[in-house]
C-alpha cells in the first residue's frame, strides 16, 4: 500500500516543506496555493507539491536561493533532493528558454496567469514521465490533496516540521525520495526540459485552452522536430532551382539598391562630403579682397563627394505551395510503428518543411503558401474545409513566419483552382506545387497551359499517406521507393521527407 495514500496530510505538509531556493513557512505556500489548485485539476496523479511550487516561483521569477533551502537529516532525501536540484532545477534555470516562457507568463492577463502556470509545469512533467517511468507516483487523489491544501499554511508547516525527521515516518520520506530521485534521473536522460510546445502553449494560452487542442499541437510540433532533425543542415543547390530576377520596384524600400562605395569629385551638392565645409569662409571674417576657398574648390570641380553605387539588386524569387487535400481528414490513422497519427505526421512534415526551406534558400526572397483545397461534393459550408481545426493549429506553429510575410495560409475551392493560383505565382518566380494527398482523393490533370500556346511551367509533387508507408513524386513522377520500402515506421517517412524536400531546392 502506498505510503502516501495512507498519511495523505504528512505526504502534503511534506511535500511543502521540502520547497528549494527558499525557506518555508506559510508565505511561501501561500505563494504557490493559486498555481497548485490548477495543477490539482490537470493532474491525475500529482507529484510532490514541492516540485510543481519550485517550478512556479522559477517560472515566476520569485527569489530562488538554493543556499536558502530547509536542511534534511535523511541522507537517503537529502541526496535525492540534491539530484533534483541539479539535474531539474538547475538545468531549467540555465534554459535559454525559460527567459521566453517568463516574457510570454507576463503578457497574459493577471487572472490567466495561475492557469497557465499549471499547464506549463504540467508539460514539464509529463516531459519527464514519458522518459522514465520512476517519474510517476502512485500519489493521493486530487480531491484528498486539496482537502489538505485549503487549512492554514502555518499548520501544514507545523505538520511538516514533526514528519521531516521522525522515525516513525521513514517509509514517507523512502517515497519521497524515490520519486525525487526518478525525476532527475529522467532528466538525465532528456534533452531540453522546455521546449516549442512549452512556448507555444505560454504564448497562446487563450487559443489553447482545451487539454485535446494542446495535445494536438504538442504531437504536431513534436512530429515536425523529429522529421527536422532528420533533415541535412545544408543542400546542393540543383540547376533547375537556380535563376536571379531584379527584385519589384515596390520592394526596394525592404531591399537596399546601391550604396556609397566611393570618394570622388563627380555627383550633386547634396552627397558632399562634410569635411569639405572646412574651407567655408563667412564673408564677414574674411578680409578685404579674400576670396573663399570653398567657393575655388566649388568653381574648379574639386569639392570631394560620396559616389554611390546604382547597381541593380537583384535576388532570387521562389514560391512552394503546399495543398493539403480533403481527404486528409480521412488520415486520422494511427499505424503500429508510428507514433503519430499520419496527419499529424503530414502536419508536422510540412511545419519541419517549411523551417528547413527558410534555412536552405535564405538568400532567396521566398513565399511559402499552406493551401487548404475545399472539398468537390457538396457538403454543409462548416465541412467545405475540414482541415480548419488543424489548420488553426498550424496558424500558431507558423505564427512567426506569418508575421514576416514568408507564410500565407489560403483557401481555395478544388484542384483546378490551386493550379491556376500556381500558374500565376510561376509568372513572377519559380514555383513548386506540392500536394500532400489522402486515401483516395487524387488531383485531376494539370491543364493544358496558360495565356497562350506555351503553358507556365512549375513543378509538381506530392506526398502520398494512403498507406503505412509515405510514397513521395517528384515532379509528377514516382521516386525510386526502394529508400523508402527498405525501411519500416518512421524510418519510412523521415526517408520520404528527406526526398520531397530536397527536390525542393
Amino acid at each position: 500500500m502506498s505510503e502516501a495514500r495512507d498519511k495523505v496530510d504528512e505526504w502534503v505538509a511534506l511535500g511543502l516543506y521540502v520547497q528549494r531556493g527558499a525557506t518555508p513557512d506559510a508565505k511561501l505556500i501561500d505563494r504557490a496555493r493559486p498555481w497548485l489548485d490548477d495543477v490539482l485539476e490537470l493532474l491525475a496523479l500529482a507529484p510532490p507539491l514541492g516540485i510543481p511550487a519550485d517550478i512556479g516561483r522559477l517560472l515566476v521569477r520569485a527569489p530562488f536561493d538554493i543556499a536558502r533551502s530547509q536542511p534534511v537529516r535523511d541522507p537517503e532525501l537529502r541526496a535525492a533532493l540534491d539530484d533534483y536540484e541539479e539535474q531539474v532545477l538547475g538545468r531549467l534555470a540555465a534554459d535559454f528558454r525559460l527567459e521566453s516562457a517568463r516574457d510570454a507568463l507576463v503578457r497574459l492577463d493577471e487572472d490567466l496567469r495561475p492557469a497557465a502556470i499549471a499547464v506549463f509545469i504540467e508539460q514539464i512533467l509529463g516531459r519527464l514521465r514519458a522518459v522514465h517511468e520512476r517519474a510517476v507516483l502512485d500519489s493521493p487523489g486530487p480531491a484528498a490533496i486539496r482537502r489538505v491544501l485549503n487549512r492554514a499554511s502555518v499548520e501544514l508547516v507545523d505538520r511538516a516540521s514533526a514528519v521531516v525527521d521522525a522515525e516513525e515516518f521513514a517509509p514517507l520520506r523512502a517515497e519521497l525520495s524515490a520519486y525525487y530521485a526518478g525525476l532527475a534521473q529522467a532528466a538525465r536522460r532528456c534533452g531540453a526540459l522546455i521546449g516549442d510546445v512549452e512556448l507555444f502553449t505560454l504564448e497562446n494560452h487563450l487559443a489553447l485552452r482545451s487539454s485535446s487542442l494542446r495535445l494536438a499541437m504538442a504531437q504536431i510540433t513534436e512530429a515536425a522536430e523529429a522529421l527536422e532533425r532528420a533533415l541535412p543542415v545544408r543542400v546542393r543547390r540543383s540547376e533547375l532551382s537556380r535563376g536571379r530576377t531584379p527584385t519589384r520596384i515596390e520592394d526596394e524600400s525592404a531591399y537596399p539598391i546601391g550604396g556609397y562605395a566611393s570618394i570622388s569629385t563627380v555627383g550633386g551638392i547634396e552627397s558632399l562630403v562634410s569635411s569639405e565645409l572646412v574651407y567655408m569662409n563667412p564673408p564677414h571674417e574674411r578680409a578685404a579682397g579674400e576670396v573663399d576657398l570653398f567657393e575655388v574648390r566649388w568653381a574648379a570641380g574639386e569639392l570631394l563627394k560620396y559616389t554611390r553605387d546604382e547597381s541593380v539588386h537583384t535576388r532570387e524569387r521562389r514560391t512552394v505551395c503546399f495543398a493539403l487535400t480533403p481527404d486528409l481528414d480521412d488520415a486520422r490513422l494511427k499505424d503500429t510503428d508510428v507514433p503519430f497519427q499520419r496527419i499529424v505526421v503530414s502536419l508536422g512534415a510540412v511545419v519541419a518543411g517549411i523551417r528547413k526551406l527558410c534555412a536552405w534558400l535564405d538568400e532567396a526572397e521566398l513565399s511559402l503558401e499552406l493551401i487548404s483545397v475545399a472539398r468537390s461534393s457538396p457538403r454543409a459550408h462548416a465541412d467545405a474545409h475540414p482541415l480548419g481545426p488543424e489548420l488553426a493549429l498550424a496558424r500558431l506553429i507558423l505564427r512567426e513566419y506569418i508575421e514576416s510575410g514568408t507564410v500565407s495560409i489560403v483557401e481555395l475551392g478544388d484542384a483546378e483552382a490551386v493550379r491556376e493560383h500556381a500558374c500565376e505565382a510561376a509568372e513572377a518566380s519559380a514555383c513548386d506545387l506540392v500536394w500532400l494527398l489522402g486515401s483516395s482523393w487524387r488531383p485531376s490533370e494539370p491543364p493544358e497551359g496558360a495565356r497562350g500556346p506555351t503553358p507556365v511551367r512549375y513543378r509538381e509533387h506530392a506526398l502520398s499517406v494512403a498507406s503505412a508507408r509515405p510514397q513521395v513524386w517528384i515532379d509528377g513522377e514516382a521516386t525510386d521507393e526502394d529508400l523508402v520500402l527498405a525501411a519500416d515506421g518512421w524510418e519510412a517517412w523521415m526517408r520520404a521527407c528527406q526526398q520531397l524536400f530536397t527536390a525542393l531546392v
